[in-house]
């Protein structure tokens, strides 16, 4: 298996359900893996594999978008990586 491993990521943004959390933000640590067969893969292009740049844009623009609840928040992380790399074995987000 191969992870690729975002860690540490800082990021802004305006989730939550209390009152003011809309406004005032927080600031959030991301730690995402995303572990894949090397047997499934074509090594000898980039687009036959998961791009590290394009996992962080997936978060980047996720982040952007308030919700209540954190799980909804990863749910829809998640959700979008496998979309996007369905060849993927397993997603870990922190």
């Amino acid at each position: 298996m191969i992870a690729i491993q975002l860690h540490d990521v800082h990021m802004d943004a305006f989730h939550g359900i209390y009152e003011g959390e809309e406004k005032a933000g927080n600031p959030y640590v991301i730690n995402l893996d995303v572990w894949y067969d090397e047997k499934m893969v074509d090594f000898e292009n980039i687009s036959n594999t998961i791009d590290y740049v394009d996992l962080y844009e997936i978060v980047k623009h996720r982040m952007q978008i308030p919700v209540g609840l954190l799980e909804k928040l990863c749910d829809g992380i998640i959700r979008h990586i496998r979309h996007q790399y369905p060849f993927i074995k397993e997603v870990k987000l922190s």
